[in-house]
């Protein structure tokens, strides 16, 4: 791919944090700039309900404006709950028939007017012997690429590329190097929503989500210990004491927070293995991968693994070989929440 510029800008508002990254891609991919903003952390929303279009535009531009990012056209990732994403085999036609074959084929499969419908796609798999290709598409309502539009078009940014969260993160698996010939599942831990990928040899990945994140663990602990959300929040990560918590057994407390998320993942793996396994004999799920802002959250990969009963590996992807990031004192950290970022980067040239 040519780039007319030395840098590309990636922005993705999520329902918690903010992030933006900048990448160069000359001579080699490097990423040059990183902002990872937590709304509750700026004092201008304290719970979920608080945050609107205009405190994400207000937040946008004091980011932008300390990054020094003065560009006008942005790669954006959409965080939508209306997401649906299928698998679809249709005829092998060129780039530029594609997306009008696409559109044909997703009528009947969304609840309202193909001719409507916004959609990305990734091609999984093409076969020139037969003539066909096997494309993963990921579909939203237009409503909400228009929502997105909108505040992105209030701090002078036009979106030139826009892929939905759950086909960036699948992109991004891309970056992950202990891959093998074993069915293995990718766990996303986001701020409300959980998303997973079940990865069988030789099938196309299968695609769940569940309306049900890290968020949701935060305010059960900041209403059991009477504390505010940002305190619950390190309380979520660390070990340490809270002064404004009550004095309680926290072990067990902190099982039973994570026990709601943990069981609908489990269940799902679950349903998820069953159907494949009707498909293709003798390929049972070997390993979890988790990952996302949620992923460090205590106790959630133990819980995992013990109803799993298999290997769940963390996986932050700012330790992929393929990430070269030249950002001073960066919080290693945040590449937890980065992984819809760089997947999108991946489609800019970062993957090899």
């Amino acid at each position: 791919m040519i780039f007319s510029k030395k840098e590309i800008w990636f922005v993705d508002i999520g329902s918690s944090r903010l992030k933006l990254m900048c990448m160069r891609y000359r001579p080699k991919p490097v990423i040059k700039k990183l902002a990872l903003i937590d709304y509750y952390q700026t004092g201008l929303v304290s719970r979920p309900e608080d945050l609107s279009a205009n405190i994400i535009v207000q937040i946008l531009k004091d980011t932008m404006r300390a990054l020094k990012c003065n560009v006008h056209l942005i790669r954006a990732i959409l965080s939508s709950p209306g997401t649906i994403v299928r698998t679809l085999e249709i005829p092998l036609v060129s780039e530029d028939d594609l997306k009008s074959v696409i559109r044909y084929n997703i009528s009947g499969l969304v609840p309202y007017s193909a001719e409507t419908a916004e959609f990305d796609y990734t091609i999984w798999q093409t076969d020139h012997e037969n003539k066909v290709q096997t494309v993963i598409v990921s579909i939203v309502p237009p409503e909400e690429i228009n929502q997105l539009t909108e505040i992105l078009n209030r701090v002078n940014l036009e979106p030139i590329l826009l892929n939905m969260d759950l086909l960036a993160i699948y992109n991004g698996c891309a970056l992950f190097k202990d891959w093998d010939d074993q069915t293995m599942a990718f766990v996303h831990i986001g701020a409300r929503r959980t998303q997973i990928i079940y990865f069988t040899p030789e099938k196309p990945p299968f695609f769940h989500v569940i309306n049900n994140g890290a968020d949701d663990i935060t305010n059960d602990i900041a209403k059991t210990f009477q504390t505010s959300y940002l305190n619950a929040e390190e309380l979520k990560i660390t070990q340490k004491p809270s002064k404004s918590a009550k004095p309680v057994e926290r072990s067990s407390v902190f099982n039973r927070f994570c026990q709601r998320l943990v069981s609908q993942i489990t269940a799902a793996l679950h349903d998820i293995e069953i159907s494949r396994q009707l498909q293709t004999a003798n390929a049972p799920l070997k390993r979890i991968i988790l990952t996302g802002g949620g992923a460090p959250t205590r106790e959630l990969a133990f819980l995992l693994a013990q109803q799993m009963l298999v290997p769940v590996k963390m996986w932050n992807p700012f330790v992929s070989p393929d990430v070269e990031i030249a950002v001073p004192e960066l919080n290693q950290s945040w590449g937890w929440h980065f992984l819809p970022t760089l997947g999108l980067a991946c489609q800019e040239g970062l993957c090899a």
